[in-house]
C-alpha cells in the first residue's frame, strides 16, 4: 500500500487580452508496476524469490515539477513557449536492458532531472491552410547510475531513450470541403541505450515524414495515410549487453486505408 499526496499550485497572468504568462510548481508520485517489482520476470517464483523479495525493494517514485511560460495569440498565428524542470528522486528508471518478456527493464535511481524548454506554433496561413509545429529541448541527467554487473558507478549521465531534441511539424490543407491533405514530419535525436554515457551505445537519430489524406462523400469518408513516406531507417528504442547495440526498428513505408461509414 502507498499512499501519495500530490499538491499542485499555478497561477496565470494576463498581461493583454492576446498574451498570457504562467507559472506552475507541483509534485508527483508514481508506484513501480508489476513488472517493475518483478525485475522484468513474468512471475514471482521459489527460484526469483530471494532475489525480488521483499517487493517493497523498488521505491516509488517522487517528482517535483516548476513550469514558467507564455502564450500569446495575433491574428492568424498563436505561440506558447514553457520552460520546465524537473527533479526526481528515486525515479524507476530504464536501465538498458531488456527481459525475456522483451519489456524494459527499470529499477531506482536515487536523484535525476529534466530540464529544458517546450514550445508550439500555430498559423492559420490561408483559410484552407493550417502549419503547425512543436519542439522540445530538454537537458535528462541521471546524478548517480551503479552497473550492478560491473560495480562501476557513473555520474551525471544522461538516462536511457531519453533524446534531447524532439520536432514535429505539419501542414493541412483543405481545398473543399470534403478534401483534405496533410503532410507532417518528425526528428527524434539520438538517445543512450546504456545510463553509462558511452556516446557509441545510442540509438542514431532519425527523421521521418508522413503523408495523409481524407475525402468524403455524403455519408462516406476514405483515408488515406502513409507512414515512413520516404522508408528511412529509424529504431524507436534499443537495448545494449555493453558492447552491441539492438535495436526496435520502426516499420518501413507502410500505406493504411480507412473506411468510415456514417448511417
Amino acid at each position: 500500500d502507498w499512499l501519495f499526496v500530490n499538491p499542485k499550485v499555478g497561477v496565470t497572468w494576463r498581461v493583454q487580452p492576446s498574451v498570457e504568462l504562467f507559472a506552475a510548481l507541483g509534485q508527483a508520485s508514481r508506484e513501480p508496476t508489476r513488472s517493475d517489482m518483478f525485475a522484468g520476470a513474468d512471475d514471482l517464483d521459489d527460484a526469483a524469490a530471494a532475489e525480488l523479495l521483499p517487493l517493497t525493494r523498488v521505491k516509488p517514485e517522487r517528482l517535483t515539477d516548476l513550469e514558467l511560460g507564455a502564450r500569446a495569440r495575433r491574428g492568424r498565428l498563436q505561440a506558447s513557449v514553457n520552460a520546465f524542470a524537473m527533479q526526481f528522486r528515486n525515479e524507476i528508471a530504464a536501465i538498458g536492458q531488456v527481459a525475456v518478456t522483451g519489456s524494459q527493464i527499470r529499477k531506482n535511481v536515487p536523484r535525476s532531472s529534466r530540464v529544458g524548454v517546450e514550445a508550439e506554433l500555430g498559423w492559420q496561413a490561408h483559410e484552407t491552410l493550417l502549419l503547425t509545429g512543436n519542439a522540445t529541448l530538454m537537458r535528462a541527467r541521471i546524478a548517480e547510475y551503479t552497473d550492478e554487473a560491473s560495480g562501476t558507478t557513473f555520474r551525471d549521465v544522461p538516462p536511457v531513450l531519453t533524446p534531447a531534441l524532439i520536432a514535429n511539424a505539419q501542414a493541412a490543407w483543405t481545398p473543399r470541403r470534403d478534401l483534405e491533405l496533410s503532410l507532417s514530419a518528425r526528428h527524434v535525436a539520438e538517445s543512450q541505450l546504456a545510463n553509462d554515457g558511452n556516446a557509441a551505445l545510442v540509438t542514431p537519430a532519425f527523421t521521418l515524414a508522413d503523408l495523409g489524406a481524407a475525402y468524403t462523400l455524403r455519408a462516406t469518408t476514405l483515408r488515406l495515410q502513409v507512414q515512413n513516406l520516404f522508408d528511412s531507417d529509424a529504431y524507436a528504442a534499443g537495448y545494449t549487453d555493453g558492447s552491441v547495440r539492438y535495436f526496435f526498428p520502426v516499420a518501413a513505408r507502410t500505406v493504411m486505408a480507412t473506411v468510415t461509414l456514417r448511417f
